[in-house]
């Protein structure tokens, strides 16, 4: 397990960053998907946010030595960048409820990090 662990999780990271990049970054307007309908008084784009960043702290545990102390602060900054780099891009627009959604997302993502199960499995 330890043998897989050291290249798997980081293999894993390094994607789920490539991927997390490409969703925020690239013009999804050709996929058609109606982002204006709600959930429990959610917009359904908010709820996307914050959902595509729970994963965030704990994929970013290898690459910061397995401490999320490290994890969150980055996995905040990575939320940040990525709603930011959007107001710069002509064909994504920046949303402030996105951004508080991303961050949201990250902070679950660390919440559900803090319980023991996942946190013998992750930062052990």
């Amino acid at each position: 397990m330890e043998q897989n662990r050291q290249w798997v999780y980081p293999t894993l990271s390094v994607v789920y960053m490539v991927m997390l990049a490409a969703l925020m970054w690239l013009p999804l307007q050709g996929l058609k998907i109606p982002m204006d309908n709600f959930v429990l008084g959610i917009r359904i784009d908010h709820l996307y946010h914050a959902t595509v960043y729970i994963p965030c702290v704990v994929m970013l545990m290898p690459l910061c030595r397995y401490r999320w102390r490290s994890a969150w602060p980055t996995g905040l900054l990575i939320a940040m960048t990525t709603e930011l780099v959007q107001w710069l891009l002509p064909y994504r627009g920046f949303d402030i409820n996105d951004l508080i959604a991303n961050l949201l997302g990250v902070t679950v993502g660390l919440l559900l990090l803090r319980i023991p199960s996942y946190r013998k499995r992750f930062c052990q």
